[in-house]
């Protein structure tokens, strides 16, 4: 019996650190892309916070990558602060290619809450016009009293790609799923509702260092900066009176160097009276 226990825990805990959606025949998984997108997505804020469990999947198909990422989180209030945290961190990612140049033109953007499924659905279309890429996301967060967990499905393809691929790998992040049983009611947080508070979230918050935690253009965090005041510096003095006024002093000089000279001259050049005699 204790053998059959131990077997069903390690199924399940390989299970949970598998995709959790219906991925159509043709995917071959690409381990590399795999460990690359794991480190990237660990290194990112989630639900607002950097403590958070991620688990990865990626395969390739005709010009075409899929992505699967999933992301949970324990904590127990301010949730709708955090999902409107990972919500905002998916319409970012346009937003953040945008800074790197030019050609990002985002085609879709919606994001709602199912009240039916109690789970959260938000989708995004951009694409790289020179880049010549296309990028569709579909993100999908779901909880139950303790925990909230996201899974995010991407496809990227290349411009000329196989419309066949990218339709599969669009009808596989339609499947994706939380994989959450007993969920509870889920809300969003209005836009600009801010960070999720450190206290919110059941393990303690780590150093903040400026390889880990730091706010970025990245991680979308936002600094507060008290409001300064700048008194206006001094406009230096005005000289042009100075300069003006040695100009004229000077011109003076000259005027009167210049008489003198000349009646000087007009005395030496004047006939002596015995001269005239």
């Amino acid at each position: 019996m204790k053998r059959i226990v131990l077997a069903i825990l390690a199924w399940a805990s390989v299970a949970h650190a598998q995709p959790m959606f219906r991925m159509q025949p043709g995917w071959k998984k690409d381990d590399e892309q795999t460990r690359s997108l794991t480190a990237r997505t660990s290194e990112q804020r989630h639900f607002g916070t950097m403590q958070t469990k991620v688990s990865t999947f990626a395969a390739t198909k005709s010009g075409v990558a899929l992505f699967w990422t999933r992301v949970s989180v324990d904590i127990t209030a301010d949730r709708d602060r955090a999902v409107r945290a990972e919500v905002d961190e998916l319409h970012g990612s346009s937003r953040r290619a945008a800074l790197s140049g030019s050609g990002i033109t985002e085609d879709d953007w919606q994001q709602h809450v199912d009240p039916v499924k109690k789970q959260v659905d938000a989708r995004l279309t951009w694409r790289d016009t020179i880049g010549g890429t296309i990028d569709v996301s579909h993100l999908v967060i779901a909880g139950d009293a303790e925990h909230l967990v996201g899974v995010l499905g991407e496809c990227i393809a290349l411009t000329g790609a196989d419309p066949r691929g990218l339709a599969d790998c669009k009808a596989t992040i339609e499947t994706i799923d939380p994989g959450v049983t007993e969920r509870v009611d889920i809300a969003m947080a209005p836009e600009g509702s801010g960070p999720v508070p450190a206290a919110d979230v059941g393990a303690p918050v780590p150093t903040v260092t400026p390889s880990s935690n730091a706010p970025s253009m990245q991680d979308g965090s936002h600094v507060p900066v008290a409001p300064m005041t700048i008194s206006p510096a001094a406009p230096p003095p005005d000289r042009r009176p100075v300069y003006v006024g040695g100009g004229v002093v000077v011109l003076a000089a000259l005027f009167w160097w210049n008489r003198y000279r000349r009646e000087r001259f007009e005395r030496e050049d004047a006939p002596k009276e015995s001269d005239d005699r």
